[in-house]
């Protein structure tokens, strides 16, 4: 059988494509099976990320709600309330995404082989959930910025986490 050369350079595209893939999901299911608890250091790196921006994001949700209670919050009060709740939603969503990928069996090979697979395609789903939290948080960044230029008689010791 011969092949014309565009129809050979894309067969040899298509295998070099396989191989590589085949590659990326041992190299991942090795990484797995050999972690101590069942993540890859990049999943454990961003859950580390999202948990501690889901617990300042609820700080600053339950202070709010608290100082409403006692007080009428002004808008930009009310949009950094709204805001930090969100945060906190996504931050738990992607947290509960990256842990359907741990390894958590003990048939640890094949178990560590399937979740790489399904890290593999499932990746942009990681990305979309995490860049979802990353503009939340830039929009949190923005608000806490402009209530600290503009708040009447408040020092950055009043607005510590004691």
């Amino acid at each position: 059988m011969v092949l014309d050369p565009l129809s050979a350079l894309g067969l040899a595209s298509n295998v070099i494509q396989v191989i590589d893939f085949s590659w990326k999901l041992v190299d991942r299911g090795n990484a797995l099976y050999k972690s101590s608890d069942g993540a890859s250091i990049e999943n454990r790196e961003v859950e580390m990320i999202a948990d501690d921006l889901s617990r300042l994001a609820n700080r600053l949700h339950t202070s709010l709600t608290e100082t409403e209670k006692s007080a009428m919050l002004t808008a930009g009060e009310e949009s950094l309330r709204d805001l930090s709740k969100k945060c906190e939603v996504v931050a738990r969503e992607l947290i509960t995404a990256l842990d359907r990928l741990k390894v958590k069996k003990k048939h640890r090979r094949w178990e560590s082989f399937r979740k790489a697979l399904i890290t593999v395609w499932g990746r942009e789903e990681i990305e979309n959930i995490a860049s979802r939290l990353s503009a939340l948080r830039a929009q949190l960044d923005t608000h806490v910025l402009l209530s600290l230029r503009y708040a009447p008689n408040t020092s950055a010791k009043d607005w510590a986490w004691n």
